[in-house]
């Protein structure tokens, strides 16, 4: 509504003990926009919140007020110690859709060894839904032993009303002639 006084309220709500009116103040500063808001909440991701949820949509903002300057911000956050502070990293570098973002995640997924990430990857790069991100998942379905190549389909079954991916997907299925793959598949590529 454009008062001139809205970044000092919402600073106030940034530290209120609700997580709902936390995660409402980071939304207010992610529409208010400017560098201001893009520091606080930088701000608000370097120090601890009980809520992995406000976390979550300070990411989301960041890389959609200052994409350029914050991807190296969030992607930092892929090797937290927290595991769920790693998957919220990871799901917002994937809808920012961004490719270097893209690359991060594959990054990631390289050196990775932690179970909780190596099933939110593939979800992070799906949805992305850009080909770089879409390739990959399907190499995975391709060439990637039967539990990984099983987390990627499950990522890749969001998409599965569109034909082109679901028909790509299939082919690699086949030709892979798993039985538990080609069940997996069946179960989460069902259309309804």
């Amino acid at each position: 509504m454009n008062y001139p006084g809205a970044v000092l309220e919402i600073v106030t709500l940034l530290v209120d003990r609700e997580p709902d009116a936390r995660i409402g103040a980071v939304r207010a500063l992610a529409w208010a926009g400017g560098p201001e808001a893009v520091t606080l909440l930088r701000l608000k991701v370097l120090q601890p919140d009980s809520s992995i949820d406000v976390i979550t949509e300070c990411f989301t903002a960041l890389l959609a007020l200052s994409p350029i300057q914050s991807l190296g911000f969030v992607a930092a956050y892929l090797d937290a110690p927290d595991p769920a502070i790693v998957e919220a990293a990871a799901l917002a570098l994937g809808e920012s859709r961004q490719p270097l973002a893209i690359e991060a995640l594959k990054s990631k997924w390289e050196r990775c060894a932690q179970e909780s990430l190596r099933r939110a990857l593939p979800t992070a790069l799906a949805l992305a839904r850009e080909e770089s991100a879409f390739d990959f998942l399907f190499s995975l379905v391709e060439n990637a032993n039967e539990k990984t190549a099983g987390e990627a389909l499950s990522a890749l079954a969001m998409y599965r009303q569109d034909e082109r991916i679901r028909s790509h997907v299939a082919t690699l299925v086949a030709a892979r002639k798993n039985k538990t793959i080609k069940k997996l598949f069946g179960t989460t590529f069902a259309l309804p």
